[in-house]
């Protein structure tokens, strides 16, 4: 088993992404992000992170939600 402790900057980056998630949740709904993939789970990185985050912010600023995939479609998904 690998153990990865967090790097300063990936700690920056994740604090970022879960207070503008926390936003994103308030302005859209409690479940609109249940089927939304952000970032890729197997791999997360300092950039994919500030992606994710701009995404976010992106979609808080013009109002519009991030699209969700459908549900069953999701429930498929192997990660």
């Amino acid at each position: 088993m690998k153990i990865h402790l967090m790097s300063k900057e990936e700690n920056e980056a994740l604090d970022a992404f879960e207070t503008v998630q926390d936003e994103y949740i308030q302005k859209f709904g409690e479940d609109s992000l249940d089927t939304v993939i952000l970032m890729n789970p197997l791999h997360i990185d300092v950039k994919e992170i500030q992606e994710a985050t701009k995404k976010l912010q992106s979609a808080i600023k013009s109002g519009k939600p991030l699209p969700q995939i459908d549900l069953k479609v999701f429930e498929r998904l192997e990660f």
